[in-house]
């Protein structure tokens, strides 16, 4: 199992009532489950309760095949804030979400999102 992540955030205030944001994290993970079986006989279990249970050899030799994983994951932000007055500020926003699986076992879930934001604060 492997996994890389960075992360950086820069703020920039010009001014009293006006500031810029700049986000970031991105992740890169891989994982892997290398071939593995419990081979060995199939035998009875001890008694419980009277009855007998059985103990069986499941085939996961297959686990190697669907077992990969390689993710990677950005999300970037970039907002900025005006304060009007005492009680009134604006913010504006843009988030962009990536989620990559270069692996699917089940569905792909590879994708991107676009967010906008725009949000009038008061204070009272």
């Amino acid at each position: 199992m492997e996994g890389h992540t960075g992360v950086f955030n820069i703020n920039y205030i010009p001014t009293k009532k006006l500031s810029f944001n700049i986000a970031s994290a991105y992740t890169d993970s891989k994982a892997h489950i290398e071939a593995f079986n419990f081979a060995g006989p199939l035998e009875y279990a001890p008694e419980t309760d009277g009855a007998r249970e059985r103990y069986y050899n499941y085939d996961f030799s297959n686990v190697a095949d669907y077992s990969d994983l390689h993710i990677r994951e950005l999300d970037l932000t970039l907002s900025a804030s005006y304060i009007i007055n005492k009680n009134f500020s604006l913010s504006a926003g843009y988030n962009y979400l990536y989620y990559g699986d270069a692996d699917p076992y089940l569905y792909d879930g590879t994708g991107r999102a676009h967010i906008g934001m725009l949000t009038l604060n008061y204070w009272y």
